[in-house]
């Protein structure tokens, strides 16, 4: 091995010790002096390194360059926060638009073929044949009514055209009537003679309650009174069912008197 004295450093470091008031420009020129022969003494390859480093200030090792997105570098960090966040919600957004956009086309379509299922029409004549009788007799009392006098009815109630509509609603999977409902239009001199609807016999099989149903035909009867130039529309009800025709629009007004002649 190769070996060199470091009395001179060791004696000029010991002396800046015992001397705290004089110059340290004393002890690096006293290692100055002894560092080419510290050095010369070394192989050569070590000795061009340490002159190389003797030569050159002592820099940091620098960090290896970050790898930034084109559209992130050479901003700020807040900046650079706020375009890293606008790029992931560009990247997830389409997924929870289609997302989305396939649950309302998915729902709309559940509508539509609720819709379809439970459509909303006026009486027809076969409409006896599919439980529409039966269907009364949940509302009140409601005797067997023979297939000549459901004609003759149905027939005279026609001839009044739009000032009396009966509408139902029709499961197209059972081809029974589960919904039923009428308005009359009653012709007066009050208002100006002006018109009132009156909604009679709504009902809905005990089997679909609950699937609004019964709103529908509400909505129906309403519309058609509307169009017909009717002021208002009113109706009877049980307790039972004031909070559904609130929920309708209707709102409870004076009481109702009725006298029974059978």
């Amino acid at each position: 091995m190769h070996q060199t004295s470091l009395r001179p450093q060791l004696n000029a470091s010991f002396f800046f010790f015992l001397n705290p008031q004089s110059s340290a420009l004393t002890l690096f020129s006293t290692v100055s002096r002894s560092l080419p022969g510290l050095i010369s003494s070394q192989p050569r390859a070590i000795r061009q390194r340490h002159l190389l480093l003797a030569a050159s200030p002592v820099r940091p090792r620098p960090s290896p360059p970050v790898l930034l997105h084109p559209r992130i570098a050479g901003v700020t960090r807040s900046s650079r926060l706020l375009l890293l966040c606008s790029l992931l919600r560009a990247s997830i957004a389409p997924r929870y638009k289609s997302v989305g956009s396939q649950k309302h086309t998915n729902l709309s379509k559940m509508e539509t073929s609720e819709e379809q299922k439970y459509g909303v029409r006026r009486l027809e004549m076969s409409d006896k044949g599919k439980g529409f009788i039966e269907l009364l007799q949940q509302l009140s009392v409601c005797d067997s009514v023979s297939d000549k006098e459901f004609e003759d009815r149905f027939r005279e109630l026609s001839s009044l055209g739009d000032d009396h509509v009966i509408c139902v609603i029709e499961d197209h999977v059972s081809k029974k009537i589960i919904a039923t409902g009428s308005v009359f239009i009653e012709k007066k001199f009050l208002r100006n003679c002006g018109k009132v609807g009156h909604i009679e016999d709504v009902v809905v099989d005990s089997s679909t309650r609950g699937k609004q149903l019964g709103k529908k035909i509400i909505n129906f009867l309403t519309d058609h009174a509307r169009s017909m130039g009717c002021y208002k529309v009113i109706l009877d009800c049980s307790i039972e069912n004031k909070l559904f025709y609130e929920k309708c629009g209707f709102k409870q007004k004076e009481i109702q008197m009725v006298r029974y002649f059978v």
